[in-house]
C-alpha cells in the first residue's frame, strides 16, 4: 500500500470525536473593564480629564510639564 493510498484512506474516515477544551471556540472569560482613572497628586484640586503618564495617572492640573528644547 502506498503512502497515498494510506493518506486517502485516513482522509475517508470520520473525524476524531471533540474533547471539551480544546475547540478554538472555547474562550475565556473575557476581562473585565479597566476602573477610570484617578489622578495621584494629593492635592484638593483636579481639573481636566486624568491621562496615564510614566509618573502615574494625572489630571490637566498636575500634568508633568514639557522640557524645552535646547
Amino acid at each position: 500500500m502506498s503512502a497515498l493510498d494510506r493518506a486517502r484512506r485516513l482522509l475517508d474516515e470520520p473525524p476524531p470525536p471533540q474533547v471539551p477544551g480544546q475547540l478554538a471556540a472555547d474562550l475565556p472569560a473575557l476581562p473585565r473593564p479597566h476602573p477610570p482613572l484617578v489622578c495621584d497628586v494629593p492635592q484638593p484640586r483636579h481639573d481636566g480629564r486624568v491621562r496615564p503618564y510614566p509618573c502615574g495617572p494625572r489630571c490637566d492640573h498636575h500634568a508633568p510639564r514639557p522640557r524645552p528644547a535646547g
